[in-house]
């Protein structure tokens, strides 16, 4: 009876040790976990920007894989849309136990993350949003854009907008100071004839 009690002893013991080092690995996976989601030099590296095709050349590709390799983020490039959209995915480690309210570990997954970056200049947005009438059509091209891209915040940048609209006020203001200049002419001519027509 008494060996059975030292062995039922021992085995308590090694089963307590286990369960302690088990929690101190949790315990350490959790710390690791936590930190990681708040380290840019962790969580950058995790990044996958997806590049459409119609970015892949040019300068402005070339100085984007630039600063993206510097980064250490990974590019890829896609097809499939007539739009310039950057689309960014994550590999992730991670998952949030909501129950617990901290993050926990896991095997590593790619994750669509829920946002995309539209770029165009202005020339080109407003083709976009023209309708055949010539008429401006933004909520029709932004319902396109969402359907393109459901449950994504989309985001815009737009080069060149204001030199665009500049340009178009100043072709506005120059065709009214025409119209202006028209009608004062036609006003002129018309008093020149009645003056005429008075003399004769």
């Amino acid at each position: 009876a008494k060996e059975d009690a030292k062995a039922a002893e021992a085995e308590r013991k090694r089963v307590e040790r286990e369960r302690k080092a088990m929690e101190r690995e949790l315990t350490a996976n959790l710390t690791e976990a936590n930190k990681a989601r708040w380290d840019k030099n962790i969580s950058t590296p995790e990044m996958i920007v997806d590049l459409p095709l119609s970015m892949a050349e040019g300068h402005m590709s070339t100085e984007l894989q630039r600063i993206l390799k510097e980064l250490q983020v990974e590019f890829t490039t896609y097809d499939g849309s007539t739009m310039s959209v950057i689309k960014w995915r994550r590999k992730s480690k991670t998952v949030f136990n909501r129950e617990k309210s901290h993050w926990e570990l896991r095997a590593e997954v790619i994750l669509d993350e829920p946002h995309v970056l539209c770029i165009a200049t202005a020339q080109e947005f407003v083709q976009q949003v023209q309708s055949a009438d010539g008429h401006a059509e933004v909520g029709a091209y932004l319902d396109k854009v969402r359907a393109s891209f459901p449950g994504c915040q989309i985001l815009y940048v737009i080069e060149g907008l204001e030199s665009f609209l500049k340009k178009q006020r100043n072709l506005k203001n120059r065709s009214y100071i025409a119209c202006v200049r028209q009608e004062r002419t036609n006003v002129k001519g018309k008093t020149a004839e009645a003056h005429q027509v008075d003399e004769e």
